[in-house]
């Protein structure tokens, strides 16, 4: 028992040691979860921050993965992944709809979003994400009892930069993403950022044949940035387009004629109470009402526009911030799982 414990005391000071040397390595992350430029270090909060590098990096492309690499950070998709409902330590909206409340604040560039329906639009040339852990409604609001999620989009720098991140993977998934900005003139700088994000088709209908529910987001952002010598203003224009299928409602396996009956059956035998009959026995072929294969898609369109203004009095700084952003989205949805006509819905949203 004396050798183990001292094993293990060794080992814990190497790994003193060892977190010691990595951390004089980091570089210095500056965050703005106080309303104010601080380096991480000095925030006596529980933040978790990102660099846009590093989440290119890690391969961070929407919103959900952010929950794959924060700890206590949940956000599940609803209706098709459309409607993402964020939790941080076990503090969230239980609900899909897109005009609720959440309990999690969400900020693009520091301006709120009045619906987590918009987020899944805005990650895009992004600079750096953090997340912060826990109650903030003392600078944030009373839409932030469980935390709240910053996404600050790159900024023009007066050097110039940019990137071009390419990928192409199964099911005819293409994205480009990239950016472009600098100098200007003496004073003024830019920045634009694109994105084109295609996904192909992944169902089959056995009843009317060619393959459906491709999905397509794209966007431009353009910036313009003037540092004068107590001025600083930035204006950020943006519009995002989202075109495809939304996941259609398929037959539920087991569903007989009879209601609350889910005994196993196959092909002609599974018929449910609205008279439909499933054609195919294999649990990976599904049947869809045709009519409703193009209802069921989604159609958004968003457009963002901010102005931030920074001016450096004598003895203290002054910041402005304005934010209007419009989304205006269609889509359909099957909510009882099943081809039946009488069980799909088409949303119209304007937010």
């Amino acid at each position: 028992m004396k050798r183990r414990t001292l094993f293990s005391a060794i080992a814990v000071i190497a790994a003193t040691q060892a977190t010691g040397v990595s951390s004089q390595m980091l570089e210095e992350v500056i965050v703005t979860a106080q309303k104010r430029e601080q380096a991480l270090s000095d925030v006596s909060l529980s933040v978790t921050a990102f660099t846009g590098d590093t989440m290119r990096a890690l391969n961070i492309k929407e919103p959900r993965d952010i929950a794959g690499i924060t700890a206590n950070v949940d956000m599940k998709g609803t209706q098709g992944d459309i409607n993402p409902a964020v939790t941080i330590r076990g503090i969230g909206l239980n609900n899909f709809n897109a005009n609720n409340n959440p309990s999690v604040g969400i900020y693009v560039d520091e301006v709120f979003l009045s619906s987590a329906a918009m987020m899944t639009l805005m990650m895009m040339d992004v600079e750096r994400v953090e997340v912060l852990k826990g109650p903030q409604g003392t600078l944030y609001g009373r839409n932030s009892s469980g935390g709240a999620i910053n996404i600050h989009s790159a900024k023009p720098t007066r050097e110039l930069d940019g990137f071009v991140d390419v990928s192409y993977g199964d099911y005819e998934t293409a994205r480009l993403e990239a950016a472009l900005g600098g100098p200007l003139t003496q004073q003024l700088s830019g920045r634009v950022s694109v994105l084109y994000d295609d996904r192909g088709d992944s169902y089959h209908d056995n009843q009317i044949g060619p393959d459906f529910d491709g999905l397509t987001n794209q966007g431009i952002r353009g910036q313009l940035q003037w540092d004068g010598d107590k001025l600083r203003a930035n204006l950020n224009v943006s519009y995002a387009d989202q075109d495809g299928g939304n996941q259609p409602g398929t037959f539920l396996q087991g569903l007989h004629a009879s209601p609350g009956t889910f005994e196993p059956c196959s092909g002609s035998e599974c018929v449910s109470f609205a008279g439909y009959r499933k054609t195919q026995g294999d649990e990976y072929e599904h049947d869809f009402d045709p009519d409703w294969v193009k209802n069921l898609e989604i159609d958004t369109d968003l457009t963002s526009v901010n102005l931030r203004l920074d001016y450096a009095f004598d003895n203290f700084d002054l910041t402005s911030i304005t934010g209007y952003i419009t989304q205006d989205r269609e889509y359909g949805e099957n909510f009882w799982s099943t081809p039946d006509e009488l069980f799909a819905a088409v949303h119209d949203e304007d937010i």
